[in-house]
């Protein structure tokens, strides 16, 4: 539903890249080592979960413009595992 009512129209535009409508401002990344938990039982030891360590970023975003206040405002964390 987003893409369709707000990226769509700026893809067609050629805004590039197409400026996100929400969490546009990034106010932190941190670089950390990603392990999960162990100690758990092994039918949930799969994928990201078997305990390996992955490099990871973890993104801090909120949802105003780069020149707005930044409370109060929606804070996303995201988190990506390289």
């Amino acid at each position: 539903m987003f893409v369709e009512m707000e990226q769509k129209t700026r893809i067609k535009n050629w805004q590039k890249p197409a400026e996100l409508s929400v969490f546009k401002k990034q106010q932190d990344i941190v670089y950390k080592d990603f392990t999960s938990i162990t100690d758990r039982p092994e039918a949930f030891k799969q994928g990201i979960l078997t305990g390996e360590p992955y490099k990871s970023a973890i993104y801090f975003y909120n949802d105003t413009s780069s020149r707005s206040p930044d409370l109060p405002t929606i804070v996303e964390v995201g988190l990506k595992l390289l």
